[in-house]
């Protein structure tokens, strides 16, 4: 025993102290765990919450193809990668479907620092609802600006179908002069596209006959996915069908990203379908797909939005970003992202619609690039704009190589209520950049009021100081087809040492007919 002490005590001394101290670190912590563990579901765990809860930072989780119905919290900085064969050789992301059922959220993420990052990859998030849930108290402090243009509407005596019958009448009528664009082909694209945005909120209309209870939780945040006070990296993953809030405001019905490191968020490749940020009348809807605040840096990039709402109940509610909205996040960086038919606000006598496909708000230093924001819709009834993008209270922002393409700020128009901005409109802004934009067939009012006026069918600026628009291309965009329009192809409000120049204005309408109008291409 003696000699293999003695041997023993010798190998040691030449393999050193370092050894020694390898040994003892092995026998402290499981081996698996040393340089971050591989945990697989269900093989090593039935649930992925059970996977979750046997993690520690720096652990990846791998989850089989299938069907789990679970609400998870994550608290550390793991790794979730989703759609795994059975041997987890190979990844078909999306194939892991976690369904919230309507319990909860899908995903809570909550850490200790904002520069833990928590990465989500290769999932479908479906039946989140984060109603009653709430969300951290700063940030309900942080994102409660109005604009500072909502008027309440006057209360509209025609229905509907009285509206729906009304606009026809006005359109056939242009077609029959030879006044409408695209002539009948046009009108009938026209006319389904209006018929299936009131089909499609009519059940919401419906139910915002009654107020929603006044003493229910204020604003609650991220049905599909909550992160706060952590870097989120959301990737490959489709988010889908999930609501931030039934009865009262609601921020991200997809997703919410709060209080994160500068540069930690990165939401790429992922799909936004059917999310809704708020279902209560007389409620506020912010970011239907995604609403990220506080979160500088963060890059959103290479995802699809599509059919996602603020907001879906009408009755004086406010919605506004029905794709994404950014606030308070500044040199954000949003590109190469497909954001078609989102609506900012679907419901009927609402306050007001804003961004329908996104808003930026309070983003300074933000990137908005090579993006294709086609047939989004600011609101169907009431006043707003914005059919395509909104930025709001910023500076700096480039705007660039973006496609704006039959984008609505506004259907049915409330009389004395605002509108403008068909497919972009810029608010209380300066030193912006808008450089080799195509803003094409863009329509700031479909049905203009009795009482009021439109302004930008392609873009609506108002209360800019700096801003240049050079080299873009503005072709067959309309204020108003009915009413009273300004600025067909752009209208430029209150534009203190402002330039526009070396753009194209082409085939734009202040107005066709039934109505006044002044400045096709341009209203200054």
């Amino acid at each position: 025993v003696m000699k293999r002490t003695a041997h023993l005590i010798v190998a040691v001394g030449t393999v050193g102290l370092l050894a020694v101290l390898l040994i003892l670190m092995a026998g402290t912590k499981p081996a698996a765990h040393a340089d971050g563990a591989t945990i697989k579901v269900p093989d090593d765990h039935a649930t992925i919450q059970a996977a979750i809860d046997a993690a520690t930072d720096g652990d990846t989780i791998l989850v089989a193809a299938g069907i789990y119905r679970e609400n998870l919290s994550v608290t550390e900085g793991i790794t979730l990668t989703g759609g795994w064969d059975p041997t987890f050789g190979t990844q078909d992301p999306g194939s892991s479907a976690i369904l919230g059922q309507g319990l909860g959220r899908v995903i809570s993420i909550t850490c200790p620092s904002s520069d833990t990052v928590v990465t989500v990859d290769g999932f479908t998030i479906e039946q989140g609802d984060a109603t009653g849930l709430g969300g951290a108290a700063m940030v309900a402090a942080a994102d409660e600006e109005a604009p500072g243009r909502r008027t309440a509407p006057v209360p509209d005596p025609l229905s509907p179908a009285e509206h729906l019958a009304r606009i026809e009448a006005d359109l056939a009528g242009m077609v029959a002069a030879g006044l409408y664009p695209g002539d009948s082909a046009g009108y009938q694209a026209m006319m389904e596209r209006v018929e299936q945005q009131i089909a499609k909120f009519e059940p919401a209309q419906t139910q915002s006959a009654e107020k929603r209870d006044p003493s229910q939780p204020g604003v609650d945040y991220g049905g599909g996915i909550y992160s706060w006070n952590a870097s989120l990296h959301l990737l490959n993953s489709t988010i889908y069908g999930n609501l931030a809030s039934l009865e009262g405001d609601g921020r991200g019905g997809g997703v919410f990203v709060g209080q994160a490191a500068p540069g930690g968020t990165v939401i790429r490749g992922n799909t936004f379908r059917e999310n809704i940020a708020s279902a209560a009348p007389t409620a506020t809807g912010l970011g239907g797909g995604l609403y990220a605040t506080q979160a500088r840096g963060l890059v959103v990039e290479d995802n699809v939005f599509q059919e996602n709402a603020g907001t879906s109940a009408g009755l004086l509610s406010v919605g506004e970003g029905g794709g994404l909205f950014l606030d308070a996040s500044p040199a954000a960086i949003v590109r190469d992202n497909r954001i078609v038919h989102n609506t900012a606000n679907g419901g009927w006598e609402s306050l007001d619609g804003l961004g329908g496909g996104a808003v930026l708000r309070r983003a300074d230093g933000a990137t908005v690039a090579r993006n294709l924001f086609h047939e989004n819709l600011g609101i169907l009834h009431g006043q707003g704009g914005g059919g395509g993008l909104a930025v709001l209270g910023s500076e700096e922002v480039v705007l660039a190589d973006n496609e704006v393409i039959g984008n609505w700020g506004l259907i049915f128009q409330m009389d004395r209520a605002g509108a403008g901005g068909g497919g972009i409109a810029l608010y209380s802004t300066a030193h912006i950049t808008a450089t080799d934009n195509v803003i094409r067939d863009n329509t700031a009012t479909v049905s203009g009021a009795h009482v009021g006026f439109t302004t930008g069918g392609g873009l609506d600026g108002q209360q800019w100081y700096k801003v240049r628009i050079t080299g873009n291309t503005f072709t067959g965009n309309v204020a108003c087809p009915t009413g009273a329009g300004r600025g067909g192809g752009a209208s430029l409000w209150a534009a203190q040492a402002s330039e526009v120049t070396g753009n194209t204005f082409a085939g734009n309408a202040a107005n066709l007919a039934g109505g006044s109008g002044a400045g096709g291409g341009l209203f200054l």
